[in-house]
């Protein structure tokens, strides 16, 4: 259980493999109660223009069960760089994402380019997979992980937490690497 400012809310995390692991991690940040994960957004640096970081942040789009949209996206800690991309389950208002996968380049030693994760997809419950981005044509030693799903009672996506690396200015940057999401009872 965790209280997200209004209530408690009984859900459990998720977590991506943690392929890389550069930087702090954000606050957490949920829908509001009774609002799930209906889409995506990801913020996304286009992948061979130098230092490169790909995803940058993720944040969710909800709405509650009637299908009234939230018009404040949750989003945890982002990286500087690249821009925001919508990616929605579909236009039925019960359609919530319920997994993802995360494709994330292995460490690349001293002297290479260190991007960490670079493609995102996820699974809405009615519409199914969805690829919200992802240019693993341009990516050497990229490895996307097995599906993770919200587990037994706990259906659907309400709330995230990310791990961004800060700007390292003279450095390597990496942006994004990892990402937990947490999930929801069905409460309306």
């Amino acid at each position: 259980m965790i209280s997200t400012g209004w209530r408690i809310v009984e859900g459990q995390w998720i977590r991506s493999d943690r392929t890389t692991d550069w930087g702090g991690w954000g606050e957490a940040s949920f829908c509001p109660v009774g609002a799930y994960a209906t889409g995506l957004e990801v913020k996304y640096e286009e992948i061979g223009r130098g230092d490169d970081t790909a995803i940058n942040g993720i944040a969710l789009q909800c709405a509650y069960g009637s299908g009234q949209p939230v018009y404040h996206s949750p989003r945890s800690k982002e990286g500087h760089w690249g821009n925001w991309k919508k990616c929605r389950c579909s236009n039925d208002a019960i359609d919530r994402v319920r997994a993802f996968r995360l494709c994330v380049q292995q460490p690349q030693g001293i002297k290479p380019d260190d991007m960490s994760a670079y493609g995102l997809y996820y699974h809405c419950g009615i519409s199914g997979q969805k690829t919200c981005v992802l240019e693993n044509r341009k990516v050497k030693d990229g490895i996307c992980s097995d599906w993770i799903s919200c587990p037994g009672k706990y259906k659907r996506i309400c709330g995230l937490r990310t791990q961004v690396e800060d700007r390292q200015w003279s450095g390597d940057d990496t942006a994004l690497n990892n990402v937990d999401f947490y999930c929801c009872v069905k409460d309306w």
